[in-house]
């Protein structure tokens, strides 16, 4: 019986990272990430039964923080007061930030490059709680206009901060996001 070694697994993990950033989930090739780790094929999939489980345990992480943070947010949003929305931005600014470091490259194959794998929706739900606490958040009612306006708000958040994640690191992502938060959250009450 052969043993799993955390270092071939690391080294795996690194490989299939790198193969699915590049090509995207439908057209990664456990052959490449093979030779990327430098792991027989016969191997890797001793390791991983799957291209679908070697891509969830890229990804899961990055899959189950971000819908947690944003799940944290909707409940401080509901109970923040309306004039401390400040700290709620500084609070959300710095989480994203977090986020952004520790899973960023993870996050945008979730995006960009899960097409055809059981993470397809992922932007799509990301979305949707977003607007969800965008609408429950903001608006005194959820009528089919503030639920209209919940929808281009969340999707004016979330397009800018892809675009600081894609085209940015370190200090200057954090700056942007910091300014992101605060435009979206600071006096959002008297704007509606």
């Amino acid at each position: 019986m052969q043993y799993q070694k955390e270092e071939v697994r690391e080294r795996i993990l690194e490989a299939a990272l790198a193969e699915f950033e590049r090509s995207g989930y439908y057209r990664a090739s456990m052959r490449k990430i093979a030779v990327g780790s430098k792991v027989p094929i016969g191997n890797l999939y001793r390791y991983f039964a799957s291209k679908e489980a070697l891509f969830d345990a890229v990804v899961k992480e990055a899959s189950e923080a971000i819908p947690r943070f944003i799940a944290k947010s909707y409940e401080h949003f509901l109970t923040f007061d309306v004039s401390d929305l400040r700290r709620l931005a500084e609070e959300i600014s710095v989480a994203i930030s977090d986020i952004a470091d520790r899973y960023g490259r993870e996050f945008l194959i979730l995006i960009d490059k899960s097409e055809g794998s059981a993470y397809a929706q992922f932007y799509n739900g990301i979305r949707m709680r977003l607007e969800e606490m965008f609408l429950f958040g903001i608006f005194p009612r959820p009528t089919k206009g503030n639920r209209m306006l919940a929808k281009t708000i969340a999707d004016g958040f979330l397009t800018g901060l892809l675009t600081f994640w894609r085209e940015t690191r370190g200090e200057e992502r954090r700056q942007l996001i910091h300014r992101l938060a605060k435009f979206y959250f600071n006096g959002v009450e008297s704007r509606i």
